[in-house]
């Protein structure tokens, strides 16, 4: 995951217009995705002693002074607003009192912040939740149980957040920063999670906060550090911007995806140094396998089988199951993914194809029936595959599993520890009557329209809100779109209840995928694998030549 940068100007632009837009201008040259700036009602934050007291300032004698020369309003935030417009670099402020959120509310901004000194003013909180905008919330000088009540007030709101772990140290020496707590907190939280910085040096914390898993990092940015203010020696000065926004994304590169593979770039070492000495056994791989396979079910765990549903009598993409994808059929990615994953102890492929059943067979699954057409035309439902699975297992005097993990051969790019994954989430939820792997929606269902009579109309007229379908999104709550990816149903619930999944469908969130409904998806996904390349694709060529069935337009 590349990191979301925001560059926080905060008060370091010192209440001169000219400074935040060199400040703005350096942060969009350098790549940043956003900057913040901060908003105060300052007779509202401060008490009356506070603000007469005294303090030197370029502004004037007193704390008032200061603070109210250091203060951007109107006129300020709409050039602000304009400009960082025309630079294409998202901008934000967080507010330190409720008038303020009520001023920034006047402006269509891409995220709201919460500062780590307002995670104790309930009512500023309560107030941005309810706006349903997609919010970064740092965690400085703050509990555990301060942060649960916060993170509920989020969700009891239905408004999408973000953590931002963070020490409120100005400057944070390096030793303070307790990285750590990132995926503690993630874990803790089931959340994104980010890194707010205010240590001195230049990117080594944020390269070890990326490499953790920090979704986004905020760090100060100053003209120059010498210049007059509490926050700009916690600062990245401009000229090091483009290098350290640089260094971050490298460290994401360097990551990589984990997945253990041969590189194509250590093709050639492997080809000239590669040692491989038989056994003096000879071996029967398929028995083998299956050997493994028995031992894969313990006695206390659930015997999961995989179905993969894959008909011949496709319309959208005709054949699409053979159709080749990297040299193999589309169908081979399933299989492999269903045969590596660890928790799967069975893979069957249900089609109404012998052709389709050859090249399943092909690629280690079992194919012990062909499908009967009345379960393999286009409006026939998940449920009747199912139980004709479940029905010839009956017939045949075979053992039914506990589980049936259903993977769809138009979802191919599958990692087969995600399939585990969500296999042990499932087995962590038994009151779940099934699994289903889900992603956001870009845009949710209550902003589409049908058509009645020629007439544009609304799908959701249980929605009080005078024209709802135009609200803007972040009005709705978070919805997601079933992919595909990987589905898991208990057989005894399919038995009883004659339902697949049932009232209480666990969700397993994945990030978006490719699904195969179009032609143009075929392209994507050719194009897709052409450039990024696929560990399944990769393990497929290691453990099979490229059939001719594949070479050839189903």
């Amino acid at each position: 995951m590349i990191p979301f940068l925001i560059a926080e100007i905060g008060i370091n632009h010192n209440g001169e217009l000219r400074v935040a837009k060199q400040l703005i201008d350096a942060a969009a040259d350098a790549g940043f995705d956003a900057v913040k700036f901060q908003k105060r009602t300052v007779d509202k934050v401060y008490t009356r002693e506070y603000l007469d007291s005294p303090r030197e300032s370029p502004w004037g004698t007193t704390q008032r002074d200061q603070k109210l020369g250091l203060e951007f309003g109107e006129a300020e935030f709409r050039e602000i607003d304009s400009y960082c417009r025309a630079r294409g670099i998202g901008w934000s402020a967080s507010a330190w009192d409720e008038d303020a959120q009520a001023f920034l509310q006047g402006f269509d901004l891409p995220f709201n912040k919460v500062a780590s000194p307002m995670l104790g003013h309930r009512p500023l909180l309560r107030m941005i939740a309810a706006e349903g905008r997609k919010t970064f919330i740092s965690t400085g000088m703050s509990t555990l149980s301060e942060i649960d009540a916060v993170v509920e007030i989020f969700r009891q709101a239905n408004c999408p957040f973000e953590l931002m772990h963070c020490n409120s140290s100005y400057p944070m020496a390096d030793a303070d920063a307790n990285l750590l707590c990132i995926p503690m907190l993630r874990t803790r939280y089931g959340c994104d999670v980010g890194y707010s910085g205010h240590e001195s040096s230049l990117v080594k914390v944020c390269a070890a906060a990326v490499a953790l898993g920090a979704s986004s990092i905020e760090r100060h940015i100053t003209l120059d550090r010498a210049m007059y203010g509490s926050d700009q020696a916690a600062s990245i000065e401009v000229s090091a911007l483009r290098g350290f926004a640089q260094a971050l994304r490298a460290v994401n590169a360097a990551l990589g995806d984990g997945r253990k593979t041969v590189r194509p770039e250590e093709q050639a070492a492997r080809d000239k140094l590669r040692q491989c000495v038989a056994d003096e056994r000879s071996l029967d791989a398929a028995k083998v396998r299956r050997e493994l396979d028995a031992l894969r079910a313990q006695p206390d765990q659930p015997l999961v089988h995989a179905l993969i549903p894959a008909r011949g009598g496709s319309k959208g993409v005709p054949g699409k199951n053979l159709r080749p994808v990297g040299g193999f059929p589309l169908l081979a990615y399933s299989v492999l993914a269903a045969r590596e994953a660890r928790g799967i102890h069975r893979t069957v492929v249900s089609t109404d194809t012998a052709q389709i059943a050859d090249v399943a067979r092909r690629f280690g699954a079992d194919v012990p029936f062909l499908r009967p057409a009345e379960f393999a035309r286009d409006d026939a439902p998940d449920l009747a595959y199912v139980g004709h699975y479940l029905d010839w297992l009956r017939e045949n005097g075979e053992e039914l599993p506990d589980w049936i993990v259903i993977l769809r051969p138009t979802t191919p790019l599958r990692e087969p520890t995600l399939i585990d994954n969500a296999i042990d989430a499932f087995a962590g939820r038994p009151e779940a009557t099934s699994l289903r792997s889900v992603h956001p929606l870009a845009e949710p269902p209550q902003k589409q329209l049908g058509i009645d009579n020629g007439w544009l109309t609304g799908l959701f007229p249980q929605d009080p809100r005078p024209e709802y379908y135009n609200l803007p999104r972040q009005s709705f709550p978070p919805s997601y779109q079933p992919n595909g990816y990987v589905d898991v149903v208990r057989v005894e619930r399919i038995a009883s209840t004659g339902q697949l999944y049932g009232a209480q469908a666990m969700a397993f969130q994945t990030t978006p995928v490719i699904e195969i409904d179009h032609p143009e998806d075929m392209a994507y996904l050719e194009y897709w694998i052409d450039r990024h390349g696929d560990p399944l694709l990769d393990r497929l060529r290691q453990q099979f030549a490229a059939p001719a069935a594949a070479r050839s337009s189903a």
